[in-house]
């Protein structure tokens, strides 16, 4: 893999491409590991023009990036029908001052994800959560920790 957004674009060649839909929107990827391998893992969900009321997640999907192939699609989840808001948006400059850091940083956390890291790689993993953090907002968040809490514990876990 040579960026995020090509990671992001082999949605396209699998048959999670039909999940997309004109409207919605698809999170970020967070990784988690199986017998099979690494597996990007998303949600489709739906969000206001300003981006402060977000739905519950609608699908959730994982992609084998590698093979290009779905390793996964699931409709129900525990999370409650309701419009989630924004406790407080921060400036879009931040965001995307935050968003390159994560993207750069994406590759190399996907390079050490699951294994003991060194010194360097905890470096990087810090900066990745903390950008990721700001990019994803409060409610984006808590969804990605409560849908994928097996890569935040193998996160916490290496960065404590």
């Amino acid at each position: 893999m040579q960026s995020l957004k090509e990671v992001k674009s082999i949605i396209f060649q699998t048959e999670c491409k039909e999940l997309i839909r004109e409207g919605l929107n698809c999170s970020e990827p967070v990784m988690t590991r199986d017998e099979t391998g690494l597996i990007d893992n998303y949600f489709i969900y739906a969000c206001n023009e300003d981006e402060t009321q977000f739905s519950k997640p609608i699908t959730i999907f994982g992609v084998y990036s590698e093979q290009k192939k779905k390793a996964y699609s699931i409709d129900k989840n525990d999370f409650e029908d309701k419009a989630y808001e924004v406790d407080e948006k921060p400036e879009d400059s931040a965001v995307l001052s935050a968003y390159n850091i994560y993207s750069s940083e994406y590759l190399k956390v996907r390079d050490f994800a699951f294994c003991n890291c060194t010194t360097e790689q905890k470096e990087s993993l810090k900066r990745y959560i903390d950008a990721f953090r700001l990019v994803s907002g409060s409610v984006l968040w808590h969804f990605y920790q409560q849908l994928f809490p097996s890569f935040f514990t193998w996160a916490n876990e290496q960065l404590t």
